[in-house]
């Protein structure tokens, strides 16, 4: 009787122990894609279903173009933060391999794009803007230590639903011609969102400039260029692409004044 009552004593401890044991959930799975923005150029290795805490890595590599960086979903530039870690090998001034890893987590599965340095790059990024008085002026560089800011004049910029750049007092410099031209040099490292031009976007601005309020819309599409579009709202604009880079330049009047806002979408020129 004693025996039986250490057995089941022993089974009423053991047995939760084992149905815990047994019943523990397994860890997570997700699917992590890479993609080549062109398999021509270049070529990706790493897509597999991962564990969720497993370490990732992707590669990229190419023997007749550069490796020009990394799209998380086709919208979001990467860089090394605390979240993803990128290790390049350059060759004659070309990045032939890059290497990107992650902790595999529900925040970071899906699809990831290499991107390879080619004419035909349907990718883009907004990389700066220039108030100018005069249609063709030439962006300026770097802005200088004197910079002055233009007083009440606050720029918003969405691209979709998403506000990529906001600036209150844009900074200015004066021309030798006298022309005043806001020379906003966005650096690529603070350009995060890319356009994936598979289709025709939007632009949309906001400004508020010399105690008047604009709002700015314009559609681009991939390596195409357009004439000066009807006004509306006492403005009109057009498209120029230029060297893998779109120029979206709004015409507009204050004060019996012509002013031109030019937007600059870059395709990736520069590594990132």
């Amino acid at each position: 009787m004693k025996r039986k009552l250490v057995f089941m004593f022993l089974f009423l401890i053991m047995f939760p122990a084992f149905a815990l044991i047994g019943c523990s959930e397994s860890p997570a799975t997700y699917s992590i894609l890479a993609y080549s923005s062109s398999y021509s150029h270049g070529s990706t290795m790493g897509s597999a279903s991962y564990t969720e805490g497993s370490y990732v890595t992707l590669t990229a590599s190419t023997t007749n173009s550069s490796v020009l960086g990394w799209i998380y979903q086709n919208s979001l530039i990467l860089s090394n933060n605390g979240t993803y870690n990128i290790s390049n090998t350059v060759e004659n001034g070309k990045v032939v391999k890059s290497t990107l890893s992650f902790t595999c987590s529900a925040a970071t599965q899906g699809n990831y794009t290499a991107l390879f340095d080619e004419a035909d790059l349907n990718y883009t990024r907004f990389s700066g803007v220039m108030l100018s008085k005069q249609e063709n002026t030439t962006p300026v560089g770097e802005l200088p230590q004197d910079a002055e800011s233009l007083p009440n004049t606050n720029l918003d910029i969405y691209q979709g639903s998403d506000l990529i750049f906001s600036q209150e007092n844009l900074l200015f410099k004066q021309q030798t011609d006298g022309d005043t031209t806001s020379a906003l040099k966005i650096s690529t490292n603070e350009t995060k969102n890319a356009v994936w031009l598979t289709r025709p976007q939007q632009l949309y601005a906001t400004m508020r400039f010399d105690n008047s309020n604009f709002t700015f819309r314009a559609n681009f599409s991939y390596k195409q260029s357009s004439t000066w579009s009807a006004e509306q709202n006492g403005v009109s604009y057009k498209v120029d692409y230029v060297d893998k880079e779109y120029h979206i330049v709004f015409r507009f009047t204050k004060s019996e004044q012509e002013y031109y806002l030019t937007f600059f979408f870059d395709n990736f020129k520069q590594n990132i």
